[in-house]
C-alpha cells in the first residue's frame, strides 16, 4: 500500500476515471468530510471523469438531495450508480433475459424490509403487492433495517432484530432475498462521535448462518457487476479509458477494496471510515490482515 496525500496526485500520474464511493469517503452521512468537496471539483475541473458508486438503497436520482446541499453538483459526475437503483432494475426487468432475477417473472409478493426514519423507498411501478407474512411472500426485499413495507399507507416501523428474526423465517422457506444495499455498516454522523449504524447487509448474514447464501442476490459492492457498469459509464464518457487509468476510491475494505480487486480495478482505501477505531488501534496493515483481504494499492487518511 502506498500512501497518498491527496488524491490528485493519482491524476498527476495519469488515472483519469475515478470511481468514489459516498458515505465514509465524501461525507459522514451527515457533513462532507474537510476537502472532500474540493479533491471533487479539483478533480472534475482538471478534466477527470467521475462516477459515483454507492451501496444505497435510494434510486440514483435520489442521491443529490444529500449531496447537492452539502457542495457535490451533479456537474462534477458524469454518472451515478446505486445498488437501490440496479436492485429497482432487477425488479422492473424480472423474467427477462439474463438479470439477476431472470427466473422469476411471476413473482409479486414481496416482505420489504425498509426505511421508516430515512424515508420510504419506493416500489411503485415495480407490480409488486408488500406482505408481512412469510407464508404468502415469494420474494424478500432489504431496502432498510427499521421498517417493513405495508399494502398501504406508510411503512410500520420494526426493530432490527424483530426484521431479523422474520428474515430467518423467510430463510427456512427458501424465499430468495434482494439486498438492496449489501453493507453491514456505515458512518452515520461519525465526525460528531456518533457510532456505526447497521446497515440490510445485516441481513446477508442471517441467510449465511442458515445455510442460504444461494439465495442472496446481491445489488451492489462487492459485486463485480456494480464496478462493471461503473467502468462502462466512465468509458462511454471517455473512450480512451482503460483498467489502467481507473481506480476505486472507498472505505470498505470487504466491499470496496475487495471488489475493486475482483473486478480488476485498482483502488484507494480511505481510512477514516468504517475502520477507523480499528486502524487507530492496530494500525492500517494489521487491519487488512484481520480482515483477511487483499491489500489495495493505495491509501489516504481522508479524502482530499
Amino acid at each position: 500500500m502506498r500512501a497518498l496525500s491527496s488524491i490528485l496526485e493519482l491524476y498527476e500520474e495519469g488515472y483519469r476515471g475515478f470511481l468514489l464511493d459516498q458515505f465514509g469517503v465524501l461525507h459522514d452521512g451527515v457533513t462532507p468530510y474537510p476537502g472532500a468537496v474540493d479533491a471533487v471539483r479539483s478533480l472534475a475541473e482538471a478534466g477527470a471523469s467521475l462516477v459515483l458508486v454507492s451501496n444505497s438503497s435510494q434510486r440514483a436520482m435520489n442521491v443529490w438531495k444529500r449531496l447537492e446541499p452539502m457542495g457535490f453538483l451533479p456537474s462534477y459526475f458524469v454518472g451515478v450508480i446505486t445498488s437501490g437503483e440496479l436492485a429497482n432494475e432487477a425488479f422492473a426487468t424480472r423474467g427477462e433475459g439474463v438479470g439477476p432475477l431472470a427466473g422469476h417473472k411471476d413473482v409479486s409478493r414481496v416482505i420489504h424490509f425498509t426505511w421508516a426514519e430515512r424515508g420510504k423507498i419506493s416500489l411503485d411501478g415495480l407490480n409488486l403487492e408488500c406482505t408481512t407474512e412469510a407464508a404468502e411472500a415469494e420474494i424478500v426485499l432489504a431496502s432498510g433495517v427499521d421498517a417493513m413495507g405495508t399494502r398501504d399507507g406508510p411503512p410500520t416501523p420494526r426493530s432490527l432484530d424483530e426484521l431479523k428474526e422474520i428474515a430467518r423465517n423467510c430463510a427456512e422457506r427458501d424465499l430468495p432475498i434482494v439486498i438492496a444495499n449489501p453493507d453491514y455498516v456505515t458512518v452515520a454522523g461519525a465526525q460528531d462521535g456518533k457510532p456505526l449504524a447497521e446497515m440490510p447487509g445485516a441481513f446477508m448474514k442471517v441467510y449465511e448462518s442458515c445455510g442460504k447464501k444461494d439465495r442472496i442476490l446481491c445489488m451492489g459492492k462487492p459485486g463485480t457487476f456494480m464496478f462493471e457498469r461503473g467502468v462502462a459509464t466512465l468509458q462511454a464518457h471517455n473512450d480512451a479509458l482503460t483498467l489502467e487509468n481507473i481506480v476505486m476510491v472507498g472505505d470498505s475494505l470487504h466491499h470496496d477494496i475487495t471488489g475493486a480487486k475482483s473486478a480488476n480495478v485498482h483502488s484507494v482505501w480511505v481510512l477514516n471510515g468504517i475502520h477507523a477505531d480499528d486502524i487507530s488501534q492496530k494500525g492500517a496493515e494489521a487491519t487488512v490482515a484481520a480482515e483477511g483481504v487483499a491489500l489495495p494499492e493505495f491509501t489516504l487518511s481522508e479524502f482530499r
